[in-house]
This record gives C-alpha cells, sequence and structure tokens, in this order.
C-alpha cells in the first residue's frame, strides 16, 4: 500500500492500536552524490527554518515574500549534496531559481561529453532545465541526470501531489 509521507507515524500508530503489524520498506531512490557546496550565508532569522528543515526527513517551508526561501533550498541542497529536482511553474521563476543555484551553490561536477554534430554550439549549464521551451535537459543523454533524484524542490508546493510514487 502506498501511503502519503506525511502520515506514515499516524498510520503507524493506529495500526499498532488495532494489534496489526507493519512492514515499512522505503522505496524512495537516495539520489545520486554530487560535489558542491553552498557559498552563501543564512540570514539569523532563516537559520531555524533551515536547521527544522535538514533535521526532518520532509518538510514544507511556507514564508513571506523575500524571506530567502530560494536561498534556504539552495542551502538544503548543499547540505545533502545529491542531485535535486526543482519544480517551478513559470519561465521567470525558473530564470530566478537558475540564477540564484548559480550564484548560491558552488558546483564541482563535470558535465558529460555531449555527442558530437554538426550543428550550432548550445551553451552548457551544469544546472539544466525541462520545459518552459527550453531543450536544456530534453536529451537523453542529459535526462539521466534527473533519475534518482533524492531530493525535489517546489516553489508552489500545493501545485505537487504530496502522494509519493516510486520511479
Amino acid at each position: 500500500m502506498g501511503i502519503p509521507r506525511d502520515c506514515k507515524d499516524t498510520l503507524v500508530e493506529l495500526m499498532e492500536q488495532y494489534g496489526v503489524a507493519t512492514v515499512l520498506e522505503d522505496r524512495r531512490c537516495v539520489g545520486r552524490s554530487i560535489d558542491l557546496s553552498f557559498k552563501g550565508e543564512l540570514r539569523a532569522e532563516q537559520e531555524p527554518a533551515a536547521k527544522a528543515l535538514l533535521a526532518q526527513d520532509i518538510g514544507v517551508l511556507s514564508a513571506t515574500t523575500a524571506f530567502g526561501k530560494t536561498v534556504i533550498s539552495a542551502y538544503l541542497i548543499g547540505q545533502h549534496k545529491v542531485n535535486t529536482l526543482v519544480l517551478v511553474p513559470s519561465n521567470a521563476l525558473l530564470t530566478q531559481w537558475k540564477t540564484l543555484l548559480e550564484q548560491f551553490l558552488s558546483i564541482q561536477e563535470i558535465l558529460p561529453e555531449p555527442p558530437k554534430k554538426r550543428t550550432r554550439k548550445k551553451k552548457v549549464s551544469i544546472i539544466g532545465q525541462i520545459g518552459s521551451g527550453m531543450q536544456g535537459l530534453s536529451t537523453r543523454q542529459n535526462t539521466q541526470n534527473l533519475r534518482g533524484c533524492k531530493q525535489r524542490r517546489s516553489k508552489e508546493p500545493h501545485r505537487v501531489s504530496r502522494f509519493h510514487t516510486a520511479p
């Protein structure tokens, strides 16, 4: 049976209350380790939020405009050091995220060599994208980077299903 991630503890307690044995199998991907670090500094009001999110397996950060949610996400990516899928609903937010990730993360990964073609050279970035009219990660070779993402970040989590399905 698949259950929403944030219901696990409640469901286990309920099963124990009725004497039902539970066996949990975590099928989430562990992600691929990447060589990166956070090169910014959190503000005093951001530190408790970042520490609370680091201490938990899942979480949602809901804060006011200009609180620094994207910077906190960059910090979390830098702490976890695994490939991460970021979901955003618009081109403007995509551009904002890419800019801030490039600003706040020092990424030491080496991009795989693209296949040789006789076409114009495209600018390649370690921070790729899919959708929004761009071809950044739409090739077969680059989509390999998305497989097994341990972390998923979303600008508007209410648009993303809480129900986790195994890849």
